[in-house]
């Protein structure tokens, strides 16, 4: 969609729904976001703005909003899309899991180096191959080998659910988990803070123009979102 496309699609848009939030709302959401927190929200959404409804794209690929006619895209990480405005919802953290059954099996480490004699579960962007630790004040990264490579996060904590081994993911996927006692957090002697930002991002064209729609969903999000990262991660204290 070119950007005079966009433009009038913003304004027919508008036209149509005055100041009251109406109309179809298409939003792109990374994987793990969409499953673990936008799930437990979009129905309290929708009843809050019945004249809304909303078509949801769950994918990890980065997404041109107006070549795919997104709206709303919410993404982890550092966002570096051109002409698009971006709002941080919330900010969480990374943190080590294993599941008990594997623990039974193999035990806990005790410390970094404890690692390279577990099965670790690993994500193949680059970063993803080094943990970083905290030792006497400093954070050192150590490489991780592993025999699991997965490309999404949500496979890395699907895994760990399972038994098939130790991951390190933020802490949105595990926190229910580690409430029932599905999955332990590791080596928190050594945790180094490492934060994962997750942002709403739409196009400059349509935000200038700000649809009643778009409005009410960040404003939702930012209200009922905003400051989860700033609760304790449950912990397992075996």
């Amino acid at each position: 969609m070119e950007i005079l496309e966009a433009i009038e699609y913003a304004e027919n848009e508008v036209s149509k729904s005055g100041t009251t939030p109406r109309g179809t709302l298409r939003i792109n959401c990374v994987t793990g976001f969409a499953y673990h927190v936008l799930s437990r929200h979009l129905p309290a959404f929708l009843s809050k703005h019945p004249q809304i409804s909303v078509e949801l794209f769950v994918t990890d690929r980065v997404v041109d909003l107006l070549e795919e006619n997104t709206d709303i895209g919410i993404r982890s990480g550092e966002v570096t899309s051109p002409n698009v405005v971006c709002r941080k919802i919330a900010s969480y953290q990374r943190y080590i899991y294993a599941s008990p059954e594997y623990l039974a099996r193999r035990g806990a480490p005790k410390a970094p180096e404890d690692l390279a004699g577990h099965d670790c579960i690993v994500h193949r962007s680059k970063e993803h191959y080094k943990w970083p630790f905290l030792r006497d004040g400093a954070v050192t990264e150590h490489e991780i080998a592993s025999k699991l490579v997965v490309d999404t996060a949500e496979a890395a904590f699907q895994f760990a659910l399972e038994g098939g081994g130790i991951t390190r993911i933020a802490n949105f996927f595990a926190d229910e988990a580690v409430r029932r006692g599905a999955l332990v957090s590791l080596l928190e002697d050594f945790h180094a803070p490492d934060i994962v930002e997750i942002s709403a991002i739409y196009h400059a064209v349509r935000y200038r123009h700000r649809m009643p729609k778009v409005r009410a969903f960040i404003d939702y999000l930012l209200e009922n979102v905003q400051g989860y990262d700033k609760r304790s991660p449950p912990r397992d204290k075996r």
